[in-house]
């Protein structure tokens, strides 16, 4: 029997932006750590839109999964 992940255990596996380290950022797809300090740098971020405006570099599809704000 397969089993079903809850909410929290996703929650568990991803990274909030506005307070993950900087090995955290840099460790996700297609980052950097230069991408990781830009990413530190513009903090704090409310919605997805002002990462994205922040970091013109992020492969939004490729971490969307794993990031929390």
């Amino acid at each position: 029997m397969p089993s079903i992940a809850s909410p929290n255990d996703e929650d568990s596996k991803r990274v909030n932006v506005n307070t993950a380290s900087l090995k955290d950022l840099a460790a996700l797809p297609g980052s950097s750590m230069m991408l990781a300090n830009l990413i530190k740098s513009s903090r704090p971020y409310k919605v997805v839109e002002d990462l994205l405006e922040a970091t013109n570099e992020i492969d939004w599809l490729a971490i969307e999964s794993k990031l929390m704000f």
